[in-house]
């Protein structure tokens, strides 16, 4: 009797996570719209999103899915490609493991990268495209990051900092050690973090911070999936700029929410953006930076709702 019951709870249970690869869990009603959410990376997980904002969204009336990449995060997997056609097979599976045929899907970092791909090869199963801090062009990144670290250098009169930056700006622009050494910057001079933080997102980050099992996830320092995707796929020279005019134009909905304060984005990239997909689809908030969603959550709450009707 008493497995019964809990084979029950088990089956109707809001949140359910799935054993099989990839690393998969669900919140909501799964006849509800259906929200994909792609990680960023390469080597990241969707632990953040699924500790701070997967239930809300679910509990605005949508199907909240998300997943970490095969061979990232909690999906372990040494035989692991690295590769889009992977990662969209992968995805394809979520689509038919939960029966959905179109779904909005909301790209963060990376993960924005992959999901305006994978819009791009199945514009049949993508109804609207979220991005969300999602990288646009590569290089422009690269550039924003050293030019704003060239600002914070000077600014402290950091010869040292000052050097590195000429190190690092002298090296192949192509390669996966320019990558590395342009975000170990953007660690550096916290380009990810907003200096002024409102009160959620304080707490939020406290809850992301404190985590066991994220902290576990964070100390995880390996370069397999980065030099992986870079070896198989040169994604560290891929703008997805000219494939988000290709959907717009093939009329995929593309909505955008990004913060004045991530310093991985020049405002030329935002303004750029506004033109491809219209300046009402695009949300550029003040006391906001990478983490969009964690920054001005009850924000993308809203956005969430406006454009996912």
């Amino acid at each position: 009797m008493k497995s019964s019951i809990l084979t029950l709870i088990l089956l109707f249970s809001i949140s359910i996570t799935y054993a099989q690869l990839p690393y998969t869990k669900v919140f909501g009603d799964s006849t509800s719209k259906p929200l994909i959410f792609l990680h960023g990376g390469p080597g990241s997980n969707a632990g953040s999103f699924e500790l701070t904002t997967a239930q809300e969204i679910a509990d605005m009336g949508y199907f909240v899915i998300l997943y970490d990449r095969r061979g990232e995060g909690r999906s372990a997997d040494l035989k692991a490609k690295y590769t889009f056609r992977q990662t969209f097979d992968d995805l394809n599976d979520l689509y038919k493991r939960f029966g959905i045929k179109r779904a909005t899907l909301i790209g963060y970092s990376f993960g924005g990268l992959l999901a305006t791909l994978y819009a791009e090869k199945y514009s049949d199963k993508v109804s609207s495209l979220v991005l969300v801090s999602s990288l646009l062009s590569l290089q422009d990144t690269y550039a924003a990051i050293l030019d704003r670290s060239g600002v914070v250098f000077r600014e402290k009169h950091d010869t040292a900092g000052l050097q590195q930056l000429q190190q690092v700006a002298g090296m192949d622009r192509s390669s996966i050690a320019f990558r590395t050494n342009c975000f170990a910057l953007a660690t550096k001079n916290a380009f990810f973090d907003t200096p002024h933080p409102n009160e959620r997102a304080v707490v939020l980050n406290k809850k992301v911070k404190e985590d066991a099992v994220l902290t576990s996830l964070r100390a995880d320092t390996s370069t397999a999936p980065g030099r992986g995707f870079w070896r198989n796929e040169h994604y560290t020279t891929i703008d997805i700029t000219p494939k988000i005019e290709k959907l717009r134009d093939s009329h995929i909905n593309i909505f955008a929410f990004y913060g004045k304060d991530d310093g991985l984005f020049a405002a030329t990239q935002i303004d750029r953006l506004k033109t491809l997909i219209g300046s009402d689809h695009v949300w550029y908030l003040d006391d906001c930076a990478h983490a969009a969603f964690i920054d001005q959550q009850t924000l993308f709450m809203e956005a969430i709702a406006s454009w996912i009707r």
